[in-house]
């Protein structure tokens, strides 16, 4: 199974071709656990219990639902035979997605300590205890910001580009499953994407 996701068509058949659904699986758990290291850099208190079932149970929950969603649709839009041992391969596939998913927690776990950086996190503090008022803690906050807002486009450009080609990519997995024209792809994937948005995971 081919990882390079630069080269989103080679690396969907490669999974499709050579499904390994364990590095699939493996790749999701990889991106839970660099999320992690996010409030460990920013100081705060992690919470085990709640990241196990808010991040790791959350995410692989939305990784087999997806895959299951779209082994189905495929099943009732083009037949048994079409989807028949197809299922390790989808889910391989989807694991490609997080890919750069875990390239977006390490840009932001380089970028969050410039946007978070102390000086906020002690005004956060401040206001929550009552120190400082409202008033002074927006200014303050607003003041800081004026400095940081080049990092903040970067961030918001960054993470624009990598949700795109995270949506491409998954386009890329309809279309090798499904084999319609674009416009059939995309319907199917927006088809998809809304039935999962509506799911309660």
């Amino acid at each position: 199974m081919n990882l390079n996701v630069l080269k989103p068509r080679q690396a969907v058949e490669s999974a499709f071709e050579k499904p390994n659904p364990g590095l699939a699986i493996a790749l999701v758990f990889i991106s839970c656990l660099a999320s992690l290291a996010m409030p460990i850099i920013l100081g705060s208190q992690i919470d085990l219990v709640g990241f196990a079932i808010n991040t790791v149970v959350s995410s692989y929950l939305s990784f087999l639902v997806l895959a299951a969603l779209i082994y189905i649709v495929a099943f009732v839009l083009k037949g048994k035979d079409s989807v028949t041992g197809q299922f390790s391969g989808i889910v391989s596939a989807l694991g490609l997605l997080w890919i750069p998913i875990l390239v977006a927690i390490i840009i932001s776990l380089v970028l969050a300590p410039s946007i978070l950086s102390p000086e906020v996190l002690t005004l956060a503090k401040e206001y929550q205890a009552g120190e400082i008022g409202a008033y002074a803690f927006a200014s303050e906050v607003a003041f800081i910001a004026e400095g940081i807002m080049g990092t903040v486009y970067i961030f918001t450009v960054v993470f624009l580009v990598i949700g795109l080609f995270n949506l491409y990519l998954l386009y890329r997995i309809i279309s090798k499953i499904f084999d319609l024209k674009i416009l059939g792809n995309i319907l199917v994937m927006l088809v998809i994407l809304f039935i999962l948005g509506f799911l309660p995971i």
